[in-house]
């Protein structure tokens, strides 16, 4: 039997699968105007429209809509199917999702306290699965996770944590979360802007388009809001990467208020199924121990560069993403400017910081660089070359945090771990373990 797979890529593949070039040759619509000729405005209006919208996906008591899911990459489809969502205050939730051609479907139910995720047929194949234990544990199983009001997203959880629904999808334009006042996914501190683009006639309403600058265009979300509700009819996200990707969706079936049947809020796993507990991204990284994969690939001032040069001093490599999701970044801008002080205190010492960026469009990269004074080496490099040392560095494309080797002088992995930590204990040991002499100042 063929193992069904995540279109999602785990990842938005998140960022795996980008296509470059996609923008310009797919967006000739009002959509282009903003961002691509640069001359792109906060308007007052349409600020007002974006409120206007949040508010609408905020006030009802209860709330259901249908949406027609697309998502591409190089002018290929990468993702399509429909998905139906059902929200009840205060924390009641719904959302079944259905390949394109009808074959494959995962239910997403949340009944207060607890969410249940379960599919038709067998569950999807993750990034971090391997064959023997996919085979033990496709087949009756369901995946259940509490769910705090106001603080759980549901666009994660489709997109992100649980390896997808599997029916064609990532993460949804508008977390469905927004309905029960969670926040972070609009990205609302990182959004640059509002700009009109003009009206759209879809169906039988003339809807007013509106574009979201999120990032300095970094993201952009184009959507065309009823009059009538405020609701989007029409949605589109641009993710400008090192290979840019597209969602679109269209909404129907729209209702406000409406009756909700308790049972639609409520599952019990059948007799003799079983709950599975998806691998963490961390069980795939390469192990202490391990020797690290050698590669050459080009630096920013194009010159080519080979791990196994560095033999004989300890290198921290930094596989980082400066665009995805912005939420995180704060947290990036301020590892990033602690390893441009560790590059300058100890290049000398025997350390090197080797950044690695294979996801991001390079001008972002280079701006992101820039800004946090970062000097040290780094790859920039969307290559095929370059996906293959993200694959064998085990690093997950689902995972919205920067991932960080400590390579010793004999080319061994000292340690490795996801993410920005907070007084650096963790890499100062490992830096300290692979023979790097410390000051006594952090």
């Amino acid at each position: 039997m063929k193992h069904t797979r995540v279109a999602a890529g785990i990842g938005v593949c998140l960022i795996a699968a980008f296509g470059s070039g996609l923008y310009a040759q797919e967006a000739a619509g009002p959509e282009k105007a903003g961002t691509d000729a640069g001359v792109f405005k906060n308007e007052p209006q349409a600020r007002a429209l974006y409120d206007q919208m949040i508010e609408a996906l905020r006030r009802p008591q209860s709330l259901t809509y249908k949406s027609d899911y697309r998502w591409e990459a190089q002018g290929r489809e990468i993702g399509h199917c429909s998905y139906t969502v059902w929200l009840k205050k205060p924390n009641q939730f719904r959302v079944e999702g259905v390949t394109a051609n009808g074959k494959h479907s995962a239910t997403l139910v949340g009944d207060g306290q607890t969410q249940w995720l379960f599919w038709s047929g067998d569950r999807p194949v993750s990034s971090t699965d391997d064959r023997e234990t996919y085979e033990k544990t496709r087949s009756n199983v369901y995946i259940k996770k509490p769910v705090p009001p106001g603080g759980h997203s549901i666009g994660y959880s489709i997109g992100r944590e649980t390896s997808a629904l599997g029916v064609g999808m990532g993460m949804p334009i508008l977390d469905p979360s927004t309905f029960f006042g969670y926040t972070d996914s609009l990205l609302q501190r990182y959004v640059d802007g509002v700009m009109g683009i003009g009206k759209e006639k879809i169906g039988d309403e003339e809807c007013d388009g509106i574009e979201v600058s999120i990032t300095k265009h970094q993201r952009s979300r184009y959507l065309w809001l009823s009059p009538k509700d405020h609701l989007p009819r029409k949605l589109k996200e641009v993710l400008r990467v090192s290979q840019d990707m597209i969602v679109q969706e269209d909404w129907s079936d729209i209702a406000i208020d409406g009756p909700m049947p308790a049972e639609k809020f409520v599952w019990t796993p059948p007799e003799g199924w079983r709950q599975w507990q998806p691998p963490k991204p961390e069980d795939a990284l390469l192990k202490p121990g391990t020797a690290a994969p050698d590669f050459e690939l080009p630096l920013v001032d194009g010159k080519l560069v080979k791990l196994s040069d560095f033999r004989d001093k300890i290198v921290w490599f930094y596989l980082w993403r400066a665009g995805l999701p912005a939420r995180g970044l704060p947290a990036r801008r301020e590892e990033m400017r602690y390893l441009q002080k560790l590059h300058e205190k100890y290049s000398d010492k025997g350390l090197v910081i080797l950044g690695f960026n294979y996801a991001d469009d390079k001008k972002i990269a280079l701006e992101f660089l820039h800004e946090n004074g970062a000097t040290f080496p780094t790859i920039l490099d969307a290559s095929d070359a370059a996906k293959k040392v993200r694959r064998d560095y085990k690093m997950s494309s689902g995972v919205p945090l920067n991932l960080n080797y400590i390579i010793d002088r004999q080319g061994k992995i000292v340690d490795v771990w996801y993410g920005y930590e907070e007084g650096h204990a963790r890499a100062l040991a490992a830096l300290k373990k692979a023979g790097l002499k410390l000051d006594e100042e952090k």
